[in-house]
């Protein structure tokens, strides 16, 4: 049996292969990915706060981890702790549809363009270990926009709270990592490449049984 030592170093190793941070310059508008995890909205708007951008919009209704843990979207709870930390309410816009990644960059950009807001660079905030794959994404749909990716800086060791425990936190890696691999054919990313060594841990996670968030 495959100790919790061993496991942790796993699921560290997919931490670090998906987790990816820009030199951020000002762009045209910061857009936050919403999911679990609100402490990308505290990055976000710790951006505008140091004057990024000029906009930023908070992307989300629920997805596949905020089914019925959320009393709002994912898109209403973000913008508020947003204005608790002290961002404008005239600089906030809400998407509140999309339930995946895709559909966050895809909507959100959509918004921007019905509010006439001209985009050339965008700032996308993410969970850490989401970041490698949101650039993906974004890549995939809008090619021709200069794109960085940031996320709270967290670690696998310190991830995990009273919303996010640690058996969450290792599906969600493992299903991301799926993810990384399937979803250049599918087109719904540019191909990214994945190490060996995460190729490994990926593969040793699963036959221990972190299998929740697969995909068939």
């Amino acid at each position: 049996m495959i100790s919790e030592q061993q496991i942790d170093i796993y699921a560290n190793c997919l931490w670090q292969e998906m987790a990816m941070y820009s030199p951020l310059k000002p762009a045209s508008c910061i857009i936050v990915l919403g999911s679990v995890d609100i402490r990308s909205a505290d990055c976000g708007a710790a951006l505008m706060r140091s004057g990024l951008a000029p906009y930023i919009v908070f992307s989300g209704n629920c997805g596949r981890n905020t089914q019925g843990v959320f009393t709002a979207t994912e898109a209403q709870l973000f913008a508020e702790q947003a204005r608790l930390k002290g961002v404008p309410q005239a600089q906030i816009l809400l998407e509140p549809k999309a339930t995946n990644t895709g559909e966050n960059v895809k909507f959100s950009m959509e918004l921007l363009a019905q509010q006439q807001i001209e985009v050339e660079k965008v700032i996308l905030v993410h969970k850490d270990f989401a970041t490698k794959r949101a650039y993906a994404t974004f890549k995939q749909h809008f090619p021709s926009i200069s794109v960085m990716v940031t996320g709270p800086r967290l670690s696998y060791a310190d991830y995990p709270n009273d919303i996010i425990d640690k058996d969450l936190l290792i599906n969600t890696l493992v299903g991301d990592m799926q993810r990384m691999k399937r979803y250049p054919e599918l087109g719904y990313q540019i191909p990214m490449p994945v190490s060996a060594q995460a190729e490994a841990a990926y593969e040793a996670l699963v036959a221990a049984g972190y299998t929740a968030q697969l995909i068939k």
